[in-house]
C-alpha cells in the first residue's frame, strides 16, 4: 500500500531495503522457531526430532552416532520439548567443544518418567569447569530445565575420555492424557 503512495524515488529505495529487511528477518525466525520445537518433535516424536539433531550436527562436524529409543507411548509434549532442548545442547555442545568421533542417546520410559543419556568419546572436560564457565550457559541450562521440570540431571567427564549427560524428566500419567 505504501508503495503506491510513493513517488520519490529514494524514498522507493529505502522502502525496499525496507521490506528486504522484514523478509530476512521472517526467515531467520522461523529457521528459529524450528530449531526450538522442530516439527518432527510434535509429528514424529523425541527420537525422530533427535534424530534430525544428530544428523545436522554430524554434518558440520562429522561423527558418528547411534540413538536407540525404548519409549511406548510418546511422552506428554512438554516433557517432550524439555528432554528435546537439553538433548540439543548436550548435542551442540558435542559439536562445538568435544572433538568426538562417535556420539550414543539412549531414550527410556523409566520411573514414570523419560530418560535419556548422551554419551561421547570426545576429549572431556575438567570437572571443575562445570562450575566455572562465566558466559558459558549450555551446561547450567541443561540442569536448569531438568530440576524445573522436576528431573535430575547430572554430567560425568574426564580430560581424554568423553563426556555423559544424564537426565530424567518427569512424566506424569495426567499430562500423557492431556497430550492425547
Amino acid at each position: 500500500m505504501l508503495r503506491k503512495h510513493l513517488h520519490d524515488a529514494g524514498a522507493l529505495e529505502m522502502l525496499t531495503k525496507v521490506e528486504s529487511s522484514v523478509a530476512n528477518s521472517i526467515g531467520r525466525l522461523r529457521h528459529l522457531m524450528f530449531r526450538l520445537r522442530p516439527p518432527a518433535l510434535e509429528e514424529g516424536g523425541l527420537a525422530p526430532a533427535l534424530r534430525e539433531q544428530l544428523r545436522a550436527a554430524a554434518e558440520e562436524c562429522p561423527f558418528k552416532w547411534t540413538l536407540t529409543s525404548d519409549i511406548g507411548a510418546e511422552p506428554a509434549i512438554e516433557v517432550r520439548v524439555q528432554a528435546f532442548r537439553i538433548a540439543q545442547e548436550a548435542i551442540a555442545n558435542v559439536r562445538k567443544h568435544a572433538n568426538a568421533k562417535n556420539v550414543r542417546i539412549e531414550i527410556k520410559e523409566t520411573d514414570g518418567g523419560i530418560s535419556v543419556q548422551v554419551n561421547d568419546d570426545g576429549i572431556g572436560f575438567a570437572a571443575e569447569r562445570l562450575h566455572q564457565e562465566v558466559g558459558h550457559l549450555g551446561l547450567t541450562s541443561m540442569r536448569e530445565r531438568a530440576e524445573l521440570s522436576g528431573g535430575r540431571y547430572s554430567i560425568t567427564t574426564v580430560p581424554g575420555h568423553g563426556t555423559s549427560v544424564n537426565y530424567w524428566i518427569p512424566d506424569p500419567p495426567a499430562r500423557k492424557e492431556e497430550a492425547a
